[in-house]
């Protein structure tokens, strides 16, 4: 079985493009044992002699399972960003996966060991271990945790189900909001199209608020076109030790952990001071370890920040639903689901005179109902069509359009808005 991985993943000390995943070797957490050792252990810990097999562990001469390295760059080309070296196959890559992207496959037989991070969840109540991360060596890891649950790590549920009617704005806002960070929370991470920053300075204001700079400069070679206001944060800190009072000999754990946090850009700002940067704000909403390593708040200590843009769609909807307040009337009759004022009682162009005149030139004629939508559209001051794939809504929308151009040269608009009186006509 083979896994793959395409990862963005850049440095703050280099512009350079996958210096850190050159770097990447195995990290093999297993142990060669000799055999007579093995089978004396196998048999003390069957006849439950602790002690002895203790003993035997101990005595033990072992040394790193020597294992030729799973990992291996594929057929991508390790190309710095910028630079104009010799390239390698690309194997039919684009341009910019060629100088943004890397293929890292690993392959695995029965037998193998992955090395892990666990942490808990909640499940029916009840605190239950599961796997934080897969750790593949010193400088890859996979967050497990927000990959599988990104609402506990980026949101927060829902409280509310919806209604057919609203209040008002902020209850329909209450209501909605959580919807649509759960929505967006889930469409981001299952997008996956994440970028790694390695080596990022955070300056902390607050214990779960701070804010980290990129320069222009790291932005442009980068090809970060996402909203940096908008994204979703995994904050790792790796190699941090085990306090001491935890070190024993029965102790099997790693003598360090990886410090893992979860949170949400906020805004962004341009610097004017030095070099020309941009500051990014954020804030922290998921700490699944109740200590804080004292190393976290310290100057000049560096993270490895996972930045997870969220889609489009997803930033529009929560502008629409937090900007709702600022919409006309109409909107907000049709958002609360309160009555509709109602339109003309006569269709100033009506469906018999659309069905005689020709089509629009590179439009089919419409069928009963579709003159009748067309119709309802010109009189109304809301009207929804909707119907499956293959009915012809976008044919319908043109005839919408075009016959609006035509109501509005029937109909002119006399008031006019003040601003617009000094434009020339």
């Amino acid at each position: 079985m083979m896994l793959m991985w395409k990862r963005r993943v850049y440095s703050i000390n280099t512009s350079k493009t996958f210096v850190e995943l050159q770097r990447l070797y195995c990290n093999n957490p297993c142990t060669d044992v000799p055999h007579e050792a093995w089978r004396d252990i196998v048999e003390a810990l069957r006849m439950e002699k602790w002690e002895t097999a203790m003993s035997i562990i101990l005595s033990t001469e072992t040394q790193k399972t020597n294992t030729k390295a799973s990992w291996k760059s594929g057929n991508v080309t390790l190309k710095n960003a910028g630079a104009s070296g010799q390239e390698d196959s690309t194997g039919g890559l684009t341009q910019i996966e060629m100088e943004h992207y890397v293929k890292l496959p690993l392959n695995l037989k029965p037998g193998d060991i992955l090395q892990v991070q666990m942490t808990t969840e909640i499940q029916q109540g009840l605190l239950m271990p599961t796997v934080q991360l897969l750790n593949i060596n010193e400088k890859f890891e996979v967050c497990l945790n927000h990959a599988h649950s990104p609402v506990d790590c980026f949101a927060t549920y829902a409280q509310q189900k919806t209604q057919t009617s609203y209040r008002d704005v902020q209850d329909y806002a209450r209501i909605w909001k959580p919807l649509c960070e759960m929505e967006s929370a889930s469409t981001a991470v299952d997008d996956s199209e994440s970028i790694v920053i390695e080596d990022l300075e955070l300056s902390w204001t607050k214990e779960q608020e701070g804010s980290f700079l990129l320069s222009d400069t790291c932005i442009k070679d980068w090809a970060i076109e996402c909203n940096l206001g908008k994204c979703y944060m995994c904050i790792r800190k790796r190699d941090i030790k085990q306090p001491a009072v935890d070190q024993s000999e029965e102790q099997v754990d790693p003598c360090s952990f990886t410090w893992v946090a979860h949170g949400v850009t906020t805004g962004y700002s341009e610097t004017k001071k030095g070099v020309k940067s941009t500051k990014v704000s954020f804030d922290i909403n998921h700490l699944p370890m109740e200590n804080i390593p004292v190393c976290v708040y310290q100057k000049n200590t560096k993270f490895t920040v996972e930045l997870i843009p969220k889609l489009t769609p997803d930033v529009r909807k929560e502008i629409a639903v937090n900007s709702l307040k600022f919409s006309n009337d109409l909107v907000k009759k049709i958002v609360l689901g309160h009555r509709i004022p109602g339109g003309d009682s006569e269709c100033l162009i009506p469906k018999r005179k659309i069905m005689r005149r020709a089509p629009p030139k590179g439009l089919p004629a419409l069928n009963e109902s579709q003159y009748t939508a067309v119709e309802e559209a010109l009189k109304n001051k809301f009207t929804l069509i909707q119907g499956p794939p293959g009915t012809g809504k976008t044919v319908v929308g043109a005839y919408i359009v075009y016959w609006f151009l035509e109501l509005n040269s029937l109909k002119p608009r006399h008031h006019e808005d003040p601003k617009d009186q000094n434009k020339r006509k």
